[in-house]
C-alpha cells in the first residue's frame, strides 16, 4: 500500500530514534493483515500525487456502481437484520 507521510499513515517521520521504531495503529493493523506499507519519499510530490490520483480513479469507480441495498432483508427476505448481525458476530467469535 502506498500512502504519504502524514501521522495516520505512519510515526516513522515523528521526530527521534524510537519513533523511528514504533508503529500507529494504522501501521500495525496492515502488517496483521499482511499488507506491505511504503511511504512516498519527504517532500517527493509527483509520488504523493500518484496516491491522489488513485484515490480519485477509486472514488470515480465507486461513484459509477450500482446502488447497494441498506439492508439484508433486500437481499435475503425472511432474514432480519438483527438475525444476520447475530450470525456474522458468531462466525468472528
Amino acid at each position: 500500500m502506498l500512502s504519504d507521510n502524514g501521522m495516520v499513515f505512519t510515526t516513522r517521520f515523528a521526530g527521534g530514534r524510537a519513533r523511528a521504531k514504533t508503529r500507529n495503529g494504522f501501521e500495525t493493523e496492515l502488517a496483521g493483515l499482511g499488507v506491505e506499507q511504503e511511504n512516498s519519499k519527504p517532500n517527493h510530490p509527483q509520488t504523493c500525487g500518484k496516491v491522489e490520483w488513485l484515490q480519485q480513479t477509486q472514488k470515480r469507480w465507486l461513484a459509477a456502481q450500482p446502488v447497494q441495498p441498506a439492508t439484508v432483508a433486500v437481499n435475503h427476505p425472511g432474514v432480519s437484520d438483527t438475525e444476520a448481525i447475530q450470525v456474522r458476530e458468531a462466525s468472528i467469535a
